[in-house]
């Protein structure tokens, strides 16, 4: 868990939203009532954006350690904010907590949209 949040650049985290696509994520929360849940295009954009970079879409990781460095910790943006971020409400994260404790997001139905049975 250290080495997760201390130490990662959250490569595998792209690489899923990447994979899934940031709009159809954001469907899906919609989707299951998450509706002031939000999430960004990448972690990496996020950092980006959050830096003051205005190549954050497009920034490689050796560019966003160079602008972090620069910018000794500071930022130029907040972190809530209406182009990158990560949020959601309590009653957002509890509805997705109970609905993943049901199970209903690990089967076919109303919340999964695979026909290769990924879901189940």
């Amino acid at each position: 868990m250290e080495a997760m949040t201390t130490h990662s650049d959250n490569t595998a985290t792209d690489m899923v939203l990447k994979e899934a696509t940031p709009k159809k994520v954001r469907q899906f929360l919609a989707a299951i009532g998450a509706k002031r849940t939000l999430i960004p295009d990448s972690t990496r954009a996020l950092a980006a954006y959050l830096f003051g970079a205005s190549n954050y879409l497009t920034i490689t990781w050796d560019e966003l350690v160079a602008i972090a460095n620069q910018s000794e910790g500071i930022l130029a943006n907040p972190l809530l904010n209406d182009v990158e971020t990560f949020a959601s409400s309590a009653n957002d994260w509890l509805r997705s907590m109970r609905e993943l404790s049901r199970g209903n997001f690990l089967r076919t139905g109303r919340h999964c949209r695979r026909s290769d049975g990924f879901c189940r």
